[in-house]
């Protein structure tokens, strides 16, 4: 589900606030410019935005914009987990991944747990959940 943000006459969207901001000059518009030899392009400065750039036809371009998850970053590739220790930490938004960091300052590596199993965050191991009542 993608969110359609509009903005006042006269203002721009800022998508790092997620908010609307004051049009000063036309760079204060961000444009996707798409590459013939990349299907990705980044937003602007953004770390968190960017565009899937899909030919459609002889000249026209579809552009769809995505938004990494939090917690990564957009690389030019695709969105990654910068780490910033060693160790294995937990994705909040699905408890059955985790990333692995092998080096400060590296790309992590995005590991499931077994099924039926769930990423505990303190041991930093997959578990078995406790029961619900």
């Amino acid at each position: 589900m993608s969110d359609v943000a509009m903005c006042p006459a006269g203002y721009v969207y800022n998508p790092e606030t997620s908010m609307c901001k004051k049009k000063l000059s036309d760079e204060d518009c961000i444009r996707i410019e798409c590459d013939a030899d990349e299907v990705l392009s980044p937003y602007g400065e953004s770390k968190r935005y960017f565009g899937f750039c899909q030919l459609e036809g002889a000249m026209s371009i579809n552009i769809r914009m995505y938004q990494c998850p939090d917690d990564t970053k957009f690389n030019g590739k695709g969105c990654v987990y910068e780490c910033t220790a060693v160790g294995r930490f937990g994705v909040d938004s699905d408890p059955s991944v985790f990333y692995t960091c092998f080096e400060v300052g590296g790309e992590a590596m995005l590991e499931k747990c077994p099924v039926g199993k769930t990423f505990d965050k303190p041991k930093g191991v997959c578990t078995i959940p406790p029961p619900t009542n």
